[in-house]
């Protein structure tokens, strides 16, 4: 008599539902990564927005400055006058050629006495416009609301507001004009 091994068939079905989920590997990576891919992209999206803000803020200081320039030098005290407001905005703007927007400037202009006079504080109810002339200080202050692009990166000022307030400085005493 020959013996023969009969194969019993396995009862997966007859295990317990935890015991198959916890033996079945299929799939185990992709789990893995959906784990991981919320926080890399935070994380990626964090250093984006963290990268084009300070872009922002460089593109708003060299244009302040250059203003700041034409300022220190007397270009406005000109033969064609100082520009009013509007257009001395307008020259602002267009030393700032990329990432922002006109309509979000905010420009305080202000000649002092001393230079300890001078406050840095931002109040978007005072901000005035004096050109001032030749030998006195000149203080040019432009402030840029900045939109977050991605709200969820950011704590939320306390005034509920989602704008980010970036902000460029020039002083200076003017030259003799």
């Amino acid at each position: 008599m020959s013996q023969t091994k009969e194969t019993v068939p396995t009862r997966t079905w007859a295990r317990g539902p935890l015991k198959r989920l916890r033996d079945d590997r299929r799939g185990v990576v992709a789990v893995e990564n959906a784990f991981l891919l919320l926080p890399f992209l935070v994380l990626l999206f964090a250093i984006l927005e963290t990268g084009i803000t300070l872009a922002a803020s460089v593109v708003l200081e060299n244009g302040v400055h250059r203003v700041g320039r034409k300022i220190l030098t007397g270009e406005f005290a000109g033969p064609g006058g100082q520009p009013s407001r509007e257009q001395f905005q307008q020259l602002v703007c267009d030393e700032i050629p990329v990432l922002l927007k006109c309509e979000n400037l905010k420009i305080d202009l202000r000649t002092f006495s001393t230079y300890d006079q001078i406050a840095l504080n931002y109040d978007p109810k005072d901000l005035r416009y004096e050109m001032g002339s030749g030998d006195e200080i000149t203080v040019l202050r432009v402030f840029y609301e900045w939109e977050w692009i991605v709200s969820l990166l950011h704590s939320i000022p306390e005034d509920g507001e989602q704008a980010n307030i970036l902000s460029a400085v020039a002083a200076f005493r003017n030259e003799p004009f």
